[in-house]
């Protein structure tokens, strides 16, 4: 394989990375002895952040895969978003939400400054994107500021960022594309 062979990074990133984190995620989810009790918000976390890495890969794939930026830094940065999430996720296991906090608003940036496809209104698009950003930041903003680090606010949190994130992805993208 030539290192220059945009194809084969493109296929590693798409077809072994992505579904590989999110295997790893949902294995972890699904672990009988780790079944959630009353009360247990860092396993709400979880769901969350596999619902939003879902949703991202899902939107990657199916919304903007004709997209011509598989190729060089594009390709870098969609290899990064799953790698991002994984240390998001992982952390968020060890219970160390720094970097939880510190990891989600660098993956809604790499998200933010994704180009728009063309013939869809780049403004609204554009727009729906900053959504989840915002939220990681002001996240990221309480959590330093307050130290807010406890269960439910994580888990509170995280759900945000991922309602956020869905409208993005299932409400105003679609608005968006309907220019074509």
């Amino acid at each position: 394989m030539k290192l220059s062979d945009d194809a084969a990074w493109a296929s590693l990133v798409y077809n072994l990375i992505y579904p590989g984190v999110l295997g790893s995620m949902i294995y972890d989810c699904v672990q009988v002895a780790r079944a959630p009790g009353p009360g247990n918000w860092f396993y709400f976390t979880q769901i969350f952040i596999v619902i939003l890495y879902s949703t991202d890969y899902l939107h990657l794939y199916l919304d903007l895969r004709s997209q011509d930026r598989k190729r060089g830094a594009w390709l870098i940065a969609d290899g990064l978003i799953p790698v991002l999430f994984g240390v998001a996720y992982w952390s968020m296991i060890r219970e160390d939400f720094r970097w939880l906090f510190v990891v989600l608003p660098i993956v809604t940036l790499l998200v933010l400054v994704y180009p728009c496809p063309p013939g869809w209104r780049r403004g609204l698009y554009t727009m729906g994107k900053a959504l989840p950003f915002v939220f990681s930041l002001g996240a990221l903003g309480l959590s330093g500021a307050r130290g807010f680090c406890g269960g439910a606010y994580v888990a509170w949190t995280v759900g945000a960022i991922v309602v956020a994130y869905l409208v993005h992805v299932f409400v105003v993208t679609q608005l968006a594309r309907q220019a074509t």
